[in-house]
């Protein structure tokens, strides 16, 4: 198979910032209120008729506007670009907010300083990634996006994505507390513990784990099963642990988006743990917490939670 092209290296090395300002400016005068459109671009040589020897590429846009309420999650995961294109991206309309104060993550539909925001977003097949958010306001930040939709604009053209941002425990800590939390009863230590995914899974000789021993098996659990593995498994259908990724889309991940898209299906530490307070003597509750800090989960998400 050949190669799939590449954008030209083109005189200005600037190229990827001209071709989002090209489709931002293309988008100036239809207001803040459109439809999300997917971009996809290729690249041709042009010749002349009477000299083929010296052609020029030239770049083709093309555009698919999207459905009254679809998102473009909704046509990006699970794609595989054609090998002609030689970038994709996104235009989006939505709603800006300033940063909350304390850190939380309000809809940006709901604060009242919220601004229609027009965001732009390029990438080829180098992984050169560039985008601009325009305002109504008229302010412009220029800055590459982050997150899930970034994630699949790269595997659509087969490109990894950033590496998982915390270790596998965190994910298996965050089961074992909604776990807890949905209980809706008063547990005991020993309940609590064996809820933890690590006391499900590890049988030693027939016999159950012992409360006392959560730590360790969690730790054991830890290192044999880290992002890779859960994805592995997720993609071959396996869902012994909780992970609900359909497998043919697990197998299209990464490990880095796999981590992603499953922990922002679950809350934070910090709800988990104030729910978790409602069915958990303090006792009991110091234990969890002694458990979590045992894992070098990250002491200041749970500080606060008395």
């Amino acid at each position: 198979m050949e190669p799939a092209p590449l954008l030209p290296d083109l005189p200005d090395p600037d190229r990827l910032d001209r071709l989002v300002t090209l489709l931002d400016a293309a988008c100036h005068d239809e207001g803040w209120h459109q439809p999300h459109r997917l971009v996809s671009v290729e690249t041709t040589a042009s010749t002349s008729d009477d000299d083929d020897s010296h052609a020029t590429p030239s770049l083709s846009f093309g555009f698919r506007v999207l459905g009254a309420g679809e998102h473009p999650l909704d046509h990006l995961l699970g794609f595989v670009a054609p090998p002609s294109w030689t970038a994709v991206g996104l235009v989006c309309f939505g709603w800006a907010s300033p940063p909350a104060a304390d850190g939380g993550s309000g809809r940006p539909s709901e604060h009242p300083d919220r601004r229609r925001v027009r965001v732009v977003t390029l990438l080829d097949r180098r992984g050169d990634e560039r985008a601009t958010a325009t305002l109504d306001d008229g302010m412009v930040v220029d800055e590459p996006g982050a997150g899930t939709v970034s994630d699949a604009l790269r595997r659509c053209l087969g490109l990894p994505t950033p590496a998982p941002p915390v270790g596998s425990g965190e994910l298996f800590a965050a089961i074992w507390l909604s776990s807890i939390a949905a209980a809706g009863r008063r547990l005991t230590w020993g309940e609590a513990a064996a809820l933890h995914p690590a006391m499900r899974l590890s049988v030693d000789g027939g016999r159950r784990r012992q409360a006392e021993e959560l730590v360790s098996c969690a730790r054991a659990l830890h290192r044999a099963m880290p992002w890779g593995e859960l994805r592995l498994r997720a993609a071959s259908g396996r869902r012994d642990i909780g992970v609900g990724v359909a497998p043919d889309l697990a197998a299209w991940m990464d490990d880095g988006m796999f981590s992603r898209w499953v922990l922002g299906g679950l809350p934070p530490f910090p709800p988990l743990l104030q729910r978790c307070s409602t069915v958990l003597a303090p006792e009991v509750l110091r234990r969890v917490r002694r458990a979590l800090r045992a894992w070098n989960l990250d002491p200041p998400l749970i500080a606060h939670v008395a």
